[in-house]
């Protein structure tokens, strides 16, 4: 066994028998031996995010493994590829993991524990909720969005949840809340929203006090509906602003973020799901989770604001129109669209040269998978 595949090899066995199978499937089935020069064993992994967690708590099991399956006493140090390898950040013995500088945003690093992480189908936005301070969400249920408000439901001490009796009410519901200046989140699949257009084309006009946020749930493919509809289109019918997460993670900070947004531009934030976004797992990195009701925005009796009247509406389409236009030139410069390149190590085909791709939410995944040369124009805030 003079090459380091082979030696590798035995360790990969011996992780194997050691290790339960998921741990094993997920965590160093796909490692791949890059270079071991007696003392130091090189392993790459397939994603930035699993190197750090593998450097983390998962570096004394490999020296562990090395010690037992080949008598070799070896530092194990991980890389990815792609930009934010270092390598003062990687793990070196049985000792275990490097240490994070407590400085560093929470959402680049992960802490050196899981009690911080989200793992199932619609946690994350039950999470992203709490954390936001949302005082209400009302819902109707319906594949691939139930699951949100029966997690939203375990911050009852925080977040006052219900049900309603149709998607009408559930909007209107949270339309209220929201009017009196606290935050408020309503969720359906997307032929519901087909049922609480008439409060939401009037809702646009008038605007939230309070950060809105309606998750709206596409089934591309009609795993559990009647019709595939698109309601992007209907985003844009509505005026309103439209947010895609293409996994868990950006499902999580998005939400976080349309709270923001909605009370920053008074709109109503629609979080477009399909089914795959929907159902997925996945570890969420939460940062500083601390949730607790958001304070109440003040309200202010305004007529014509709040009032959707004839005499009034002329003026409440005008504002929605220039607020259009704010949303998009602070679009065109959110880190939520962005430009992603080939990761380092990629080879670029003679097609690929010439070629970039416009895509979003799940579809970006599927893109990545499949054109990994490509230059992809990544957009999240439509």
């Amino acid at each position: 066994m003079d090459s380091f595949n082979e030696l590798w090899q035995v360790v990969s066995d011996y992780l194997r028998q050691t290790n339960s199978e998921s741990i094993y499937n997920v965590w160093f089935s796909e490692l791949e031996p890059i270079s071991f020069d007696g003392s130091r064993a090189v392993l790459m992994t397939t994603a930035e995010f699993k190197r750090r967690i593998l450097a983390q708590k998962f570096g004394g099991t490999l020296h562990s493994a090395f010690l037992n399956a080949l008598g070799l006493d070896v530092d194990v140090e991980f890389i990815a590829p792609g930009e934010g390898y270092s390598q003062s950040d990687s793990s070196g013995s049985a000792a275990g993991s490097s240490e994070i500088d407590g400085s560093t945003r929470a959402s680049n690093y992960f802490e050196n524990t899981f009690d911080t992480f989200v793992v199932g189908a619609s946690n994350k936005f039950a999470h992203a909720a709490a954390q936001a301070g949302c005082v209400v969400a009302s819902a109707y249920p319906g594949t691939p969005s139930t699951e949100i408000l029966e997690n939203i439901a375990k911050f009852k001490d925080t977040v006052k949840c219900e049900w309603a009796v149709n998607e009408k009410v559930a909007m209107e519901t949270a339309v209220g809340a929201s009017m009196v200046g606290a935050r408020a989140l309503t969720a359906m699949k997307h032929v519901g929203l087909n049922v609480a257009m008439d409060p939401l084309m009037t809702f646009t006009y008038v605007g939230p006090l309070g950060g809105f946020v309606l998750v709206s749930a596409d089934d591309p493919g009609m795993h559990s509906s009647q019709n595939e509809q698109d309601n992007r289109n209907l985003a844009k019918f509505a005026r309103a602003l439209l947010l895609e997460p293409s996994d868990s993670q950006e499902a999580y900070d998005f939400t976080l973020k349309a709270f923001e947004l909605s009370e920053k531009f008074k709109v109503p934030v629609i979080i477009r799901l399909t089914t795959r976004t929907s159902h997925s797992s996945s570890m969420v990195e939460l940062g500083d989770f601390k949730p607790a009701p958001h304070p109440l925005i003040p309200y202010v009796k305004n007529i014509q604001k709040n009032i959707p009247v004839p005499a009034f509406a002329p003026t409440q389409r005008l504002n929605a129109q220039k607020r259009t236009a704010a949303m998009e030139k602070m679009a065109c410069t959110s880190k939520f669209n962005r430009v992603v390149k080939p990761s380092k190590g990629v080879k670029i085909s003679a097609k690929a040269k010439g070629l970039g791709i416009v895509t979003s939410a799940v579809a970006y995944q599927y893109v990545k998978e499949i054109f990994p040369d490509c230059n992809i124009l990544k957009l999240g805030w439509t």
